[in-house]
């Protein structure tokens, strides 16, 4: 979806508004986690152990009702300080985007953990389609700019949301008496609380840098900022495809000495499938750039390579995330995630001041690079894994290279493809894997 709307939001909205949408996007991403203690994620989990019960979804609904609570006051208290006052109309907005995208993903999470992912599947492409139907008549249309970039995003929550209310009844028959067993209560919080704060340097890692960038380098450049994410968009469709399989297999299939190597198994296939795709995705980032990028987003594209390796390296964190989300150590992550963005911070306040925009992105390769490599070294308290480590730093290197004749003028597409071809040469055994996989596949459903 963020890759079919890129070419209508850069004909339609200038640097400085799409800047803005951004900032408003970003600020919501963050105060959901917040105010809300992450418990969309504890419910998924919980609600795993017990599909029957809605005791989770009941506790985890009081605490969203009570986060919002919290929001409105907060809101409100910052409306009357002065310094605010260019801002306090966004105010509405965020707490809407808020509301809705917490129930959205609330019903998401509670589905997969009721093992209801079709339903989910179908909402996700409800909730695509209503948006982009939206987008072309609030913003082509009406020409709403700002206005019509959230109605859009709000009406396809909202309708995404009632189609899954309507079809599995989420939200009906909750037991209130459920919300006073206390020891429920203290393993949510004490799970979910960590994910708060792992939420919030996550938030640094991916987000922070655009408000370095509005700062130091104006709104407009964040307008391009954001937009260079947007091919990177691509490889994150593949991790969050991902992401949200692995987060319940690492849970059930969970096994510390890793007796039939399927956690090593799986980390390899999934590290050379997300090198492979960042490979091809830099050599056809001008192609894909020229397509989507209009008037001043254009130079977007000179910032996409760094992004596509901070979204490699942001995937295979999350991976292991998974597995310290199977022992319920959600502190490691936190503890991983704060370091990186500690560090993220400060190269920010470094380099964007003398690269401009490239510092940021810089920035934000390194800190997913630091997140990966703490959570891969404490996670060998957990499980073994047997990881061929000579080939992953050849292929990260080969990237490293492939990023450098990416961003050059002339681009140096031959060697490009040259190490296109040696990516696939050092993991041809996994990629045969992987096509021999999808052949099965196709042919059980043909």
């Amino acid at each position: 979806m963020s890759f079919l709307l890129v070419p209508l939001y850069t004909s339609y909205l200038n640097t400085q508004e799409y800047g803005i949408i951004d900032l408003v996007a970003t600020t919501i991403n963050i105060i959901i986690p917040i105010f809300s203690l992450n418990i969309a994620e504890g419910i998924m989990r919980f609600t795993l152990e017990e599909k029957n019960s809605k005791d989770y979804l009941a506790y985890g609904i009081l605490v969203a009702k009570k986060g919002a609570l919290i929001l409105a006051l907060f809101g409100v208290v910052l409306s009357f300080i002065p310094m605010m006052s260019e801002y306090r109309i966004y105010f509405p907005w965020m707490f809407v985007g808020f509301i809705f995208n917490l129930i959205y993903s609330i019903s998401q999470n509670y589905l997969r953990a009721i093992d209801r992912i079709p339903i989910m599947i179908i909402a996700s492409l409800i909730n695509t389609v209503v948006m982009l139907t939206a987008d072309i008549f609030f913003i082509v249309i009406m020409k709403w700019g700002f206005c019509g970039y959230y109605f859009a995003l709000f009406l396809g929550l909202l309708v995404s949301t009632l189609f899954m209310q309507f079809n599995e009844n989420i939200f009906t028959g909750i037991r209130l008496k459920s919300l006073q067993k206390n020891e429920l209560n203290k393993q949510m919080l004490s799970y979910c609380i960590p994910t708060v704060f792992t939420g919030m340097a996550w938030w640094i890692n991916s987000s922070l840098d655009k408000y370095f960038v509005t700062g130091i380098c104006g709104v407009s450049q964040n307008g391009i900022y954001s937009v260079a994410y947007k091919i990177p968009t691509i490889l994150g469709v593949f991790q969050t495809i991902f992401t949200q399989a692995w987060s319940i297999s690492a849970v059930v299939d969970f096994d510390e000495k890793d007796t039939d190597g399927f956690f090593t198994k799986t980390y390899e296939l999934y590290n050379a499938g997300m090198v492979l795709i960042t490979s091809i995705i830099m050599i056809f980032n001008i192609f894909l750039s020229k397509i989507l990028y209009a008037n001043k987003f254009y130079q977007a594209w000179y910032y996409v390579p760094v992004l596509l390796y901070a979204t490699l390296f942001s995937a295979m964190a999350g991976y292991l995330g998974g597995i310290f989300s199977a022992v319920k150590d959600t502190k490691t992550c936190a503890y991983s995630t704060f370091v990186s963005a500690g560090v993220n911070i400060v190269l920010n306040t470094l380099l964007i001041g003398r690269i401009g925009i490239l510092g940021a992105a810089i920035s934000t390769a390194i800190a997913y690079f630091i997140s990966w490599l703490i959570r891969l070294i404490v996670s060998a308290k957990y499980i073994k894994m047997s990881i061929d480590w000579k080939k992953s730093i050849l292929v990260y290197w080969l990237l490293i290279i492939q990023l450098i004749c990416a961003m050059s003028p002339s681009h140096i597409y031959l060697l490009q493809i040259v190490i296109l071809i040696l990516i696939i040469c050092t993991y041809k055994k996994y990629y045969m894997s992987l096509l021999l996989k999808l052949l099965k596949y196709i042919k059980k459903y043909k």
